[in-house]
């Protein structure tokens, strides 16, 4: 009786400390079922989620036949379920030479494709899977060239930086364009602020994270620092400087960042530029690296690398809750399980978690 007692008390303490654990599922789809679905598992990799979080854009390399009819790459459209659940598998064959970016519509009722150097855009409807161009350049007609090749979506438009050119192929100030999606042409972009003007001033420009028409985060690298600062439209205010950058995401006026303070010390950092207001994350020896943060700006997903391999310490964290770092896996003991290196995307809301690897597609649903 007592050994009974005993056990069955061994069994709360068990089930006790898995419910203290950060509640995630998992779903996996192996690569042998990917195969099955038609998809080249070697060149396979996700894109981005779309908006309402049902769909996974993802994209692979066309077979040799597929080829020499002038299909160069397909992007896959992955139905997912609110509990990470792969449902269907929709196939789109692009006839575009390079494939460099993709973006849902605001609405989430087209997919828009970046490709061959920034001067095609095309979009893809999600009812009949068709391929439109919105941008085809021909001789003698007005356009735009994308530079960098980025296409993305903030606060309820789509937007692409770069050159507008006239019919005589004369190009203007370098912008931040909004696009129409069922536009055609030049007149599928509304130009924005003169970036070529504004970015002459930055010395030592490093990079740029545009957000919009009025948001831009950018980075100057010195000697022996990095100076980081916002743009809001009018002025650009400096938020902080450090020894050196990771990397880092921005989104919904946000930027998730990691840097280092000194050698050793090293700081994840979130930026709000509405409220002024920076959050430490972490602070220590350990570098985060792979940096994401979700559209709606309120969910980071971050990983330490593990010395012993190529191998993965993935955290999560919620705005919602102070931005308390949580493993994406523990063990009963609480300790980070790893995993593979491998391609993460980070859906809209926070909610799912895309990661692309040898062992194939998982899809991890997230406490919130």
């Amino acid at each position: 009786m007592l050994k009974l007692s005993i056990a069955r008390a061994a069994l709360c303490l068990f089930v006790a400390s898995l419910v203290s654990q950060p509640g995630f599922t998992e779903e996996r789809v192996g690569t042998s079922e990917l195969r099955q679905a038609g998809i080249a598992t070697a060149s396979f990799q996700p894109i981005v989620f779309s908006h309402n979080d049902r769909w996974l854009a993802c994209y692979d390399e066309a077979s040799f036949e597929e080829k020499k009819q002038g299909v160069f790459y397909r992007i896959w459209f992955l139905e997912v379920s609110p509990s990470g659940t792969v449902t269907r598998y929709q196939k789109v064959p692009l006839k575009i030479a390079s494939l460099l970016q993709g973006q849902f519509t605001p609405g989430d009722d087209a997919f828009v494709i970046l490709g061959n150097r920034g001067t095609v855009l095309a979009k893809i409807d999600l009812k009949s899977f068709t391929v439109t161009p919105i941008m085809d350049p021909h001789p003698g007609r007005a356009g735009f060239r994308a530079d960098p090749a980025v296409v993305w979506t903030e606060g309820g438009s789509l937007y692409v930086v770069g050159y507008p050119y006239d019919s005589s192929r004369f190009v203007n100030v370098r912008t931040i364009a909004r696009v129409n999606p069922n536009g055609n042409g030049a007149a599928a972009f509304e130009p924005g602020p003169d970036l070529t003007t504004l970015e002459k001033g930055i010395e030592r420009q490093w990079f740029a994270n545009y957000l919009s028409p009025t948001s831009i985060f950018y980075g100057q690298k010195y000697s022996e620092q990095v100076v980081l600062s916002h743009w809001n439209g009018q002025a650009r205010t400096e938020f902080d400087r450090a020894r050196r950058m990771w990397g880092s995401w921005g989104h919904a006026g946000r930027i998730l960042y990691s840097v280092e303070r000194s050698p050793d010390v090293s700081d994840l950092m979130l930026f709000d530029s509405r409220s002024g207001s920076k959050t430490t994350l972490a602070s220590g020896p350990e570098v985060y690296r792979y940096l994401f943060l979700s559209r709606d700006g309120n969910t980071a997903l971050v990983s330490l690398m593990v010395p012993e391999g190529r191998r993965l310490s993935t955290f999560y964290a919620r705005s919602s809750d102070g931005w308390k770092l949580r493993p994406l896996e523990a063990d009963s003991s609480g300790r980070p399980r790893t995993l593979a290196a491998g391609w993460m995307r980070l859906s809209t809301k926070g909610s799912l978690m895309a990661h692309v690897g040898a062992a194939g597609l998982t899809i991890y649903t997230l406490e919130k």
